[in-house]
């Protein structure tokens, strides 16, 4: 007979596994009516024409055909959105930019790639990167010394 530490384990990994299933089928739905390419693979959807064709080539095509906003499938059927329309980029990167949030590896690769600045920084630390450089935009010599100071601590 099993032990009850056993028991909860398995029940466990079934709760986690039904809630992959729901995740997977409702992100599969959410999309649905967004016109796109149908997947070339199960397993690499889009992204395998993606990395071997020339840069862009795909996109421009399925935006011809589609229109402004285009679905297409990722690797293991992660939905993916490209979008073209001027004014959903513009809502997107402006006003609506805390509700398109970056995924974690996007961010990890800005840091990686140009350190904390401003493409890295969202959510809960956007007011301590504003107390920190305030006014970036600004072309008053006293906010250049400011943000000069608090760039680069060694150049006081």
């Amino acid at each position: 007979m099993l032990s009850s530490s056993v028991h909860l384990l398995l029940a466990l990994g079934l709760v986690c596994l039904l809630r992959f299933i729901y995740l997977r089928i409702s992100a599969l739905f959410a999309l649905w009516h967004v016109p796109g390419p149908k997947p070339h693979s199960w397993l690499w959807g889009e992204e395998q024409i993606l990395y071997h064709d020339s840069p862009g080539s795909h996109h421009v095509e399925w935006h011809r055909r589609f229109g402004q906003v285009v679905r297409f499938s990722g690797a293991f059927g992660h939905q993916l959105l490209s979008i073209t329309d001027p004014r959903a980029i513009s809502y997107i990167v402006g006003e609506g930019t805390y509700q398109f949030p970056k995924p974690g590896g996007v961010r990890t690769w800005f840091h990686l790639l140009l350190g904390k600045g401003i493409l890295w920084v969202e959510g809960d630390i956007v007011p301590y990167h504003h107390s920190v450089h305030p006014d970036p935009l600004s072309t008053g010599k006293e906010a250049h010394e400011r943000q000069r100071r608090s760039v680069a601590p060694a150049l006081r």
